[in-house]
Formats: C-alpha cells, sequence, structure tokens
C-alpha cells in the first residue's frame, strides 16, 4: 500500500484496505499528533506523534547516509 493513499483519505476511519499488511509504517510516517492510530482489544497501541516523526525521519536519513 502506498502511504500517500492514506493521506489523501481524509473521511474514513478505518484506513485498513485489502493490500494492508498491517505494517503500521503509514502511523510512523504520520507527522500530525495522534492522527492516526492502532488499536488492538480496545487500547492504543501505537499512535503517530510530531516528535516520533522527527526521530523516525533522522534516523532514516541517518541510515540512507551510513548506506552510501
Amino acid at each position: 500500500m502506498d502511504i500517500l493513499e492514506i493521506a489523501d483519505d481524509v473521511t474514513s476511519k478505518n484506513l485498513v484496505t485489502e493490500d494492508c499488511t498491517l505494517c503500521l509504517k503509514c502511523i510512523a510516517a504520520c507527522p500530525e499528533e495522534g492522527c492516526l492510530e492502532a488499536n488492538f482489544a480496545g487500547f492504543t497501541i501505537f499512535e503517530s506523534t510530531k516528535e516520533g516523526f522527527i526521530v523516525r525521519m533522522a534516523m532514516d536519513q541517518r541510515k540512507d547516509n551510513d548506506e552510501r
């Protein structure tokens, strides 16, 4: 699934589609505080945060630089 496809869907609360693998990368890539979340048995197990987005993007950039 393309993460941009999720960003374009602003009307649905359930963003799981037929090709979703439940990798949660869409939540990790979301810079909006509390915009996306994963729930299990009524509990939030992962939620988008601005701080988490910044940390993850910095980690990805360091990884990309190390591979070069």
